[in-house]
């Protein structure tokens, strides 16, 4: 696969040799903590929690590895021989577009069973484990930072299914899939342009590709099919704040041109 040194070649997804497959090795280099010490060091300070039933009730009751204040992520650091950036944990709660998948996911549980699945901007990897406890073949979650797929790993341990994972995917060697699902991959024109180019790759390859976000910036204003809208909160917000309304969209095939950013 030619977006990433360490996938295999010729775009198929990677062999299912256990509970959970990084890409990455598992000893250390170059003094980067490795995959094996970022999955024990997210299982021994971010105690595993239910996602909320109250909000989605239809959902397999699934576990997170997630994080709270107390956990001081960014503390761990050193042990890792990493930046307290590095550790930033934008991969240890759901955010509203993972949130908005999930719920289509359940409301249409036949678009997942039985088919390969990609969770691109995979993060807690809470999307692929979805699909894969809602009866999918296999899931691969591609995520650049090696804290969210060491996170994909280890939540998917802990609901008792296989993913695999990658730091990347391009569009000219896209793995053999069936669906691809993206959620909030447009909120910084840098990560929107390469998600444009994959999801309409994806389309042309002749996946179901999906999108769901709250309408950020640099979500595209052509090329999207509505299919559905739901209610969702996300890390931070007050209690007397209004949940936010996010879209699980359609991507379509782009016949002439990419749709332009916002």
């Amino acid at each position: 696969m030619s977006a990433s040194e360490d996938a295999p070649a010729g775009g198929a997804l990677p062999p299912r040799d256990g509970a959970a497959r990084d890409d990455a090795p598992l000893a250390a280099t170059g003094g980067m903590p490795d995959h094996a010490a970022r999955v024990a060091l997210i299982r021994e300070h971010l105690p595993p929690e239910a996602l909320d039933p109250a909000q989605f009730p239809d959902l397999p009751p699934m576990l997170h590895h997630a994080a709270r204040p107390e956990a001081r992520v960014s503390r761990l650091a050193a042990r890792l021989d990493t930046s307290a950036e590095d550790l930033a944990p934008f991969w240890a709660w759901l955010w509203p577009g993972g949130a908005g998948l999930l719920h289509y996911l359940v409301d249409h549980p036949g678009i997942a069973r039985g088919r390969r699945v990609i969770d691109f901007g995979a993060g807690s990897g809470l999307v692929a484990i979805a699909a894969m406890k809602l009866g999918a073949a296999r899931a691969l979650c591609v995520d650049p930072d090696p804290m969210a797929r060491a996170a994909c790993a280890a939540n998917a341990a802990l609901n008792g299914v296989e993913v695999e994972t990658s730091a990347g995917i391009a569009p000219a060697a896209l793995p053999d899939a069936d669906l691809l699902l993206a959620g909030d991959v447009f909120y910084d024109p840098d990560v929107a342009a390469p998600a444009v180019a994959i999801l309409t790759a994806a389309r042309r390859r002749g996946m179901t590709a999906l999108v769901s976000d709250v309408g950020r910036h640099c979500l595209p204003e052509q090329g999207l099919s509505r299919l559905a809208s739901y209610q969702a909160r996300d890390v931070g917000d007050a209690p007397s704040s209004p949940p936010w309304t996010v879209t699980v969209h359609e991507w379509l095939d782009q016949v002439a041109s990419v749709p332009p950013l916002r």
